[in-house]
């Protein structure tokens, strides 16, 4: 981060940008949680370390998740959770 400049407007990501940088960071949660024992759920329970949030960000992705995709739910991220 850094100040912004006296009269510049603030940078804005297009969408599609935007976006694909919320899948990869998706991703990354996803990895980071499944390499600490992580495990899909309909529900979050921490003590059995699973997770509701274990989902692709776009249904068609799976491919993207290969060495993972068994541990991910069924479903595709809510919009609700994508937005969080």
């Amino acid at each position: 981060m850094v100040p912004g400049r006296s009269g510049e407007p603030p940078f804005v990501f297009p969408h599609d940008v935007l976006e694909e940088l919320a899948s990869m960071e998706h991703t990354r949660y996803m990895r980071q949680k499944i390499e600490d024992g992580w495990r899909y759920a309909p529900e979050t329970n921490r003590h059995r370390k699973v997770n509701k949030c274990l989902l692709p960000w776009r249904k068609g992705d799976l491919v993207s998740y290969a060495g993972f995709a068994e541990f991910l739910g069924p479903d595709e991220l809510s919009e609700h959770e994508k937005d969080r």
